[in-house]
């Protein structure tokens, strides 16, 4: 087994993928990222050729991130490629690595010190079948990371599933929800990143208390 089979996996994701590039056409590649931002988007390749190894090899990537038009809005976001598919309900990698690279570059930034919530949204290609959608924020009050995540996204098929269209939407959408702090004399909102909540499970908590 040579090194070009073990990354067949991510020809599935690539391929998946363009037909999301094409329809924004708004992608920018990892290095252009870096210098007109700072934000440096981890990578997770192979190691060697696990062969006979108990543990299931991943590769992730990101293909792009995304920034609010209007600069004074906290919210950012990134789109992943990764080869495994998330059995169930279970985190993959590249979800938490992502969400903390993420969630981190916000905070060091030092900016949007009005706001008490900086989502990130995580847009994750599973393979060449299906997609999720994480969005994760740092709760200063409890000093967790706090993830929520839609139900798996199918992308199976050979024309474009309904979906596909609905990742589409959420990756071409605008900044919303309640992220600013509030007067005193008035009551604060839970901070909602989306309008949308039907699809979500319970929040997973990363952290110390």
């Amino acid at each position: 087994m040579g090194c070009g089979e073990l990354r067949v996996p991510m020809r599935y994701g690539d391929t998946k993928a363009r037909w999301f590039n094409d329809s924004i056409q708004e992608f920018v590649d990892q290095h252009q990222i870096y210098e007109k931002t700072g934000l440096w988007l981890p990578t997770y390749m192979f190691r060697g050729l696990h062969v006979g190894n108990s543990s299931h090899p991943t590769e992730y990537l990101s293909e792009a991130a995304y920034f609010p038009v209007d600069e004074n809005q906290p919210h950012i976001a990134s789109f992943i490629i990764d080869s495994n598919e998330a059995p169930g309900d279970q985190v993959l990698r590249n979800e938490v690595d992502y969400a903390i690279t993420l969630v981190k570059y916000r905070l060091a930034q030092g900016r949007h010190t009005n706001h008490h919530t900086k989502p990130a949204t995580i847009y994750t290609i599973e393979r060449e079948s299906f997609a999720r959608i994480t969005q994760a924020y740092f709760d200063g009050k409890t000093n967790k990371l706090v993830l929520r995540q839609l139900r798996h996204l199918d992308l199976w098929g050979p024309k474009p599933p309904d979906d596909a269209y609905t990742l589409l939407r959420w990756m071409a959408n605008h900044p919303c929800g309640h992220t600013e702090y509030v007067d005193e004399d008035e009551p604060e909102e839970e901070a909602n990143m989306t309008t949308d909540s039907s699809d979500t499970v319970p929040k997973l908590l990363l952290g110390q208390a």
